[in-house]
């Protein structure tokens, strides 16, 4: 009874502990704060414990009871059949009539049982005892008269009357088995006055299933704090190291093992490999997203800054133009009375000498300017466009023959690539031969004598390709940025109006021109139109 306070004792106090660490948990729940799953199972590992101990001591006490009272039951049984015998045989050679009063009755059992009942082993509280059925009194109590049952347990037994055994529970705890023997009208009654609580044996079950109960229960943890090891926590404790590992690294590389652990483990570390496998396809499509968006971004931002510096560039040329336009009117109509006056002189045939090599540097001057204004008007003024689909092969066989003079007079040699017949480009002819005549004569200025040009076609993207690659020192890059501004010029002579022309040519055809360093001793010059 000590041993279940004790352990009703120790349940109530983890259970209080449980319940007060539950609360706390409940109370700190936003420091993210808990106990170890090994401590979340110990409560009810105690309770089952302990169940099972009650379950065990309630069964093995209730057999064990059982196993004495019919062990005590069947020595009380024979001791008393030898009583009974005894009493038997000394009755046959006796009168029994004669010895009914209490005194003759004692001595008559006194005789008739002396030496026959010496060689039972009696208990210390154990023995037999013969009683007057009718007044209830003590005749004869072996082995000791002190061992005399209770007044109270006598008169329950003399009530009946009976040959048969009868077991009757004492009430101070014990046996007594009782028959009536009717000849001498008396009742020989075996007693044992220890009860189970009371033997040994109840001590030693206690101390045996105490150290049952501790070996069990140790036996019981270790098990379980090792199924939970090495099913749950060291699993678990893997999976979070790999998880911080992960997110340390930002690798999606490692994956957790899908074959250590408890069943509801393993289903946990497929279901959170696929969730990083689902992770790291989102990263890659973000980052490729990102990557997506920051090209574009800086394509659109490239062609703002483009269409923002051909604002700039549109709004600078036009009033360039316009001034260029107004000086040029201005300037035309002195020169042509130059240019007369002087074309009048040189008719005279009396000037020589210094004065005639002055009027012809005059006259090339005059003619400078002149061609000077010419490029500066048709740059400021643009014409309208005539876009046409011109057959390649044909027009740039008429190019080649419009540049012989050209060739010829610089020292320079045209190599044109073959050209497909059916090849056609939309483009506004004049303005694609102005072009190609500025680039070319831009190619022969550039390019030392006896150098060739070589020009080849391709097709690419839907556009037409005028490649024009001739020798040269390369292009400087601070040079290189500023090619197509009016005006700029790394020429002594020159207008700078050449390039600019010309790209402003290609742009109203809807194409566009680039001047590049093909090697250390090329230059090339990109036309792209459409087909």
């Amino acid at each position: 009874m000590r041993l279940h306070i004790v352990i009703c004792f120790l349940f109530k106090t983890i259970l209080h502990y449980h319940n007060k660490m539950t609360q706390t948990k409940k109370n700190k729940i936003q420091s993210q704060t808990g106990s170890s799953l090994a401590l979340r199972l110990l409560l009810p590992t105690v309770l089952i414990i302990v169940i099972i101990y009650l379950a065990v001591d309630l069964i093995g006490s209730r057999i064990s009871e059982t196993l004495y009272n019919r062990q005590t039951v069947e020595t009380l049984n024979n001791n008393l059949q030898l009583a009974q015998k005894a009493l038997n045989e000394g009755w046959q050679n006796t009168e029994g009539a004669a010895i009914r009063t209490e005194a003759l009755l004692k001595e008559y059992t006194t005789k008739v049982l002396a030496g026959r009942l010496d060689f039972i082993g009696f208990g210390d509280q154990s023995g037999v005892m013969i009683v007057d059925s009718y007044t209830g009194q003590n005749i004869q109590t072996y082995p000791s008269d002190a061992l005399a049952l209770a007044p109270d347990d006598v008169n329950q037994i003399i009530r009946e009357q009976n040959s048969q055994f009868l077991v009757y529970e004492l009430q101070k705890g014990g046996f007594a088995l009782s028959t009536y023997f009717a000849p001498l009208g008396l009742h020989l009654v075996a007693f044992n006055k220890v009860g189970y609580e009371k033997t040994a044996g109840k001590e030693n079950q206690k101390i045996l299933l105490i150290s049952v109960f501790a070996l069990t229960t140790i036996m019981l943890m270790l098990m379980m704090f090792t199924v939970i090891y090495l099913s749950i926590t060291n699993p678990l404790t893997k999976m979070r190291k790999k998880m911080s590992a992960m997110m340390k690294e930002d690798t999606y590389e490692e994956t957790l093992s899908t074959t250590e652990g408890s069943l509801e483990i393993q289903e946990l570390s497929k279901q959170f490999n696929t969730l990083i496998s689902h992770i790291h396809t989102r990263d890659q499509q973000i980052h490729k997203h990102a990557e997506t968006l920051e090209k574009t971004v800086e394509k659109r931002t490239s062609e703002l800054k483009n269409a923002q510096q051909q604002l700039v560039l549109s709004e600078r040329l036009a009033a360039i133009g316009e001034f260029a336009s107004s000086v040029a009117h201005e300037l035309r109509n002195p020169l042509s009375s130059i240019k007369l006056g002087v074309d009048k002189i040189s008719e005279i045939e009396s000037i020589e000498g210094n004065n005639k090599r002055r009027l012809v540097l005059i006259q090339k001057e005059v003619k400078r300017l002149s061609e000077m204004l010419s490029g500066i008007l048709a740059f400021a003024a643009p014409s309208a466009i005539n876009m046409t689909s011109i057959p390649l092969k044909e027009f740039m066989d008429d190019l080649i023959t419009l540049s012989q003079d050209m060739e010829e007079k610089e020292k320079r040699t045209i190599v044109l690539s073959p050209i497909p017949a059916q090849m056609k480009i939309t483009a506004d002819d004049d303005k694609l031969k102005q072009t190609l005549i500025n680039v070319l004569k831009n190619a022969f200025e550039a390019s030392p004598p006896n150098s060739l040009i070589d020009i080849q076609i391709t097709e690419k993207n839907n556009n037409i390709l005028i490649q024009i690659t001739n020798e040269g020192e390369p292009i400087p890059k601070e040079v290189q940025s500023r090619l197509f501004e009016p005006f700029f010029t790394t020429k002594s002579k020159g207008t700078g109006l050449g390039l600019a022309t010309t790209k402003r040519l290609m742009q109203e055809m809807g194409g566009d021109i680039a001047l590049e360093n093909k090697d250390k001793n090329h230059i090339i010059t990109i036309l792209t139109l459409q087909k």
